[in-house]
């Protein structure tokens, strides 16, 4: 081999090895980042290319006809037929909205509870959609939506998935479900498909423990990530396959000799081979442990908001009892802070608001209140706070006892206890 040549060699293989260093840095970079329900379209569309920076080199080309998404991938012109633009914008912007939700919080349920979700970023901005208008599966009931290998063992047709939707559910679902249903068809690309009867489940129990549906991993995983969709509510519903944990942790480490699986070249580009498959018995017990907490815990922190929100109102009566306490500058630049804390602490519940910055400004603000407070009602103490810092210190008025005593709860309050639910 000549100098030339071997130089060359040497050139490709430390500009491949460059190219996969900065993927991974930026996937560390941006590993750090949950996607945020604030984000709009094109956030959540910038965020997955670059959450997905190795599989963008496998990304599916558009065909004559075919629409593309916000995420770069084609939807068939069988999901359009016969309508008008209107109705073609109206389905296209759904089925986008749907994309994002299921993107989002796939990577949000792999942060909080422990399941494997990364994938779906690399399958569903890889997934070709294509409609039907009617169907049945082996069971007799009305086919939703479905997934299909396309001949995925070869090379050639790595990292090329197909998904069918039927129109008449596309247009009926809301934008939580056809979520979790994108999420649960993609499901079956990974190596979770644990159960033979998937496609065969007439009398399999979706509210109770008692021969549950959700011993299937697809459905378990689909159901414990979207909390809001129907088969979520069932399955966190009082009662639910949600506090069986044995239940959970055969989904999680059992797999029938029947089940399919359709390729041992999924994810060969940047994974770290931790993704599909049976869990082991200790990692399922942790992800069981925390899925059984999710209904408690997201109700504890509701009624945290409905606190806090009470609370505010109790802050504005007070200020109008007492607004000698506020009037010098310090004191309303208190009074503003103690406002803005109200704000952020009841805003992080509102998917349409910065629910993470929020969840940060208040956990600041609680401790500046603290801080602030403690340092005001020290003695000596200026005149026009003698009156609000004998109420504070010693608890005499009902309304600064209960301002504080929330300033202390909602630092018991964690961003992971909502961050599987939209809203």
């Amino acid at each position: 081999m000549g100098r030339v040549s071997f130089q060359i060699i040497i050139y490709q293989f430390l500009f491949f090895i460059s190219l996969n260093v900065e993927a991974v840095v930026r996937q560390d970079e941006f590993s750090c980042q949950r996607p945020n329900p604030a984000w709009a379209l094109e956030d959540v569309a910038r965020w997955a290319e670059e959450m997905d920076i190795i599989g963008n080199r496998a990304i599916r080309n558009i065909g004559n006809g075919d629409q593309a998404t916000s995420f770069n991938n084609p939807i068939d012109r069988s999901c359009f037929k016969d309508l008008n633009e209107t109705q073609w914008n109206t389905r296209l912007q759904k089925i986008e909205e749907a994309m994002a939700r299921a993107l989002t919080g796939s990577q949000r349920c792999e942060a909080t509870l422990g399941l494997h979700m990364r994938p779906m970023l690399h399958i569903l901005r890889r997934s070709r959609l294509h409609c039907f208008t009617k169907g049945a599966n082996a069971d007799g009931m009305l086919t939703l939506a479905s997934a299909n290998n396309g001949g995925m063992t070869s090379p050639t047709s790595n990292h090329r998935y197909n998904m069918n939707l039927n129109t008449k559910y596309l247009d009926k679902a809301s934008v939580e479900e056809l979520a979790s249903t994108l999420v649960h068809e993609a499901l079956h690309w990974t190596k979770h498909n644990n159960t033979d009867w998937h496609n065969h489940t007439g009398g399999r129990d979706r509210e109770t423990c008692n021969n549950s549906l959700f011993e299937d991993r697809v459905y378990m995983m689909t159901a414990a990530c979207f909390p809001d969709s129907k088969i979520g509510k069932k399955f966190y519903g009082v009662g639910g396959a949600h506090s069986c944990p044995e239940i959970c942790q055969t989904a999680l480490t059992s797999s029938d000799s029947g089940a399919v699986h359709w390729t041992e070249r999924l994810f060969q580009h940047g994974s770290d081979g931790r993704y599909g498959g049976r869990m082991g018995a200790r990692d399922a017990e942790f992800v069981c442990q925390r899925i059984s907490q999710v209904p408690r815990k997201y109700a504890r922190a509701k009624e945290t908001q409905a606190l806090i929100k009470r609370r505010h109102r109790l802050f504005i009566d007070y200020l109008k009892r007492y607004p000698e306490a506020f009037e010098s500058q310090e004191g309303s630049a208190l009074r503003i802070k103690l406002n803005l804390f109200f704000k952020s602490a009841a805003d992080i519940f509102d998917s349409s608001a910065d629910r993470q910055g929020n969840y940060r400004r208040m956990m600041i603000r609680a401790r500046q209140m603290q801080e602030t407070l403690a340092q005001k009602c020290r003695a000596p103490i200026a005149s026009n706070w003698v009156h609000f810092c004998g109420q504070w210190q010693f608890g005499q008025d009902p309304v600064s006892r209960e301002i504080r005593s929330t300033i202390i709860k909602v630092e018991d309050l964690k961003l992971d206890d909502i961050n599987l639910y939209p809203n």
